[in-house]
């Protein structure tokens, strides 16, 4: 009866305690520049720096993060390579992580017109587009996974640096 008694807490005290740390982990925000970094025959090449911020007291591990670029009417027209690596994220800290590179397939750039297209390739004008960044937390020592998701809006335009990736 006593060993039940203590079960029942810890396991109460675990959830308490899980439920906390997602809300904690919903605080984290990040900040999402990109550029167009090239033309190629396949596709525009999309470089991505992306800045986790935590303004709470507690430090997450994440999964590195998945990026979807959506277009104006919701659709997909890109997403980056998934990895397998950690991101660790101290409290009230900042980390930019390793740039994201991210093809958009050519039968995605046939649908914006040939202005558009020539614009952007310029310089002259931007491609608006929001990227969705998800990330798992792993919480009460990676037992529990808890998905977070940010949306960013990002105007795209030309990178002045090298048109290569």
């Amino acid at each position: 009866m006593k060993l039940a008694l203590i079960a029942t807490a810890a396991g109460l005290i675990a959830a308490a305690r899980t439920f906390q740390l997602k809300g904690e982990a919903d605080t984290i925000q990040t900040q999402v520049r990109g550029a167009i970094h090239a033309f190629k025959p396949d596709g525009i090449y999309i470089r991505l720096d992306v800045t986790l911020k935590n303004p709470s007291k507690t430090d997450f591990t994440f999964s590195f993060p998945f990026i979807r670029i959506v277009g104006s009417r919701g659709n997909t027209i890109g997403s980056s390579q998934a990895d397998s690596s950690v991101v660790t994220l101290q409290a009230g800290a900042e980390q930019t992580l390793k740039p994201i590179m991210i093809v958009i397939p050519l039968f995605e750039i046939l649908s914006l017109s040939i202005e558009l297209f020539r614009a952007v390739k310029e310089g002259t004008a931007g491609l608006k587009v929001e990227v969705v960044s998800s990330a798992y937390a792993h919480l009460l020592f990676g037992a529990v996974k808890h998905k977070v998701e940010w949306r960013n809006p990002v105007t795209l335009i030309k990178d002045k640096t090298d048109d290569k990736p």
